[in-house]
């Protein structure tokens, strides 16, 4: 049976399993996975700040910063567009060396990504290791699944309108985008990765955490 957890019990949960596990052990691995404006990156930045805060150093790692570029010949398409929604469009080895490098507890260098023109920069930032390495993203508990024996893997789950919502709010605010344009984009891009790809995830997921409620905690 599907393990729930409420959003104000994730930190607690956390903290608890950190102390637990003792200073000797490795870093803790937490996978926070869902769909687009599931609440998912704001719920990962979150943690990063209030466990940092309380003495349990985090490593944040976002796939955001490994999309590959937009005219990269790898990247699915959808007519004409590239499909930035489907696993295919992120550099996961290199995400995973990432990854490997903090949970060996080292250091590593993440890279920097243009969202307004879906293409990484030359720009490279230090993420230093911590007690606690935190992966965020659409597809990071597909990715880190050889790893979830031992880490926590939280699937943040919320209705399609809900998130849909947020969506039109965060793309007209970063974007100047018209709602009827995030619309179509999510009808043709979002849902179909989303029921395709995104949602088999939840069977991997420690704890599904539900968002419709908490609608403040967005992406």
């Amino acid at each position: 049976m599907q393990k729930h957890l409420l959003f104000d019990r994730v930190l607690p949960l956390i903290q608890e399993t950190v102390s637990a596990r003792g200073l000797s052990a490795p870093p803790l691995l937490v996978a926070v996975a869902g769909g687009s404006c599931s609440g998912k990156t704001t719920l990962a930045k979150h943690l990063t700040r209030a466990l940092t805060s309380g003495g349990s150093s985090t490593a944040l790692l976002c796939e955001d910063w490994y999309f590959k570029d937009h005219d990269d010949p790898t990247v699915p398409s959808l007519g004409a567009y590239p499909w930035f929604d489907h696993p295919a469009a992120f550099h996961v080895d290199a995400f995973l060396r990432a990854v490997d490098r903090l949970r060996a507890g080292g250091s590593c260098e993440r890279p920097v990504y243009n969202l307004h023109e879906n293409r990484r920069t030359a720009e490279r930032v230090t993420v230093l290791p911590g007690r606690v390495v935190l992966a965020e993203g659409l597809y990071v508990m597909d990715a880190l699944k050889r790893y979830a024996r031992g880490s926590l893997f939280l699937f943040v789950d919320a209705e399609d309108d809900v998130r849909l919502e947020c969506r039109v709010q965060r793309d007209a605010a970063s974007y100047g985008f018209l709602r009827t344009s995030v619309e179509a984009y999510w009808t043709r891009f979002v849902l179909p990765a989303h029921r395709e790809y995104v949602l088999r995830q939840k069977r991997l997921a420690t704890y599904v955490v539900q968002n419709n409620v908490a609608r403040e905690m967005r992406d």
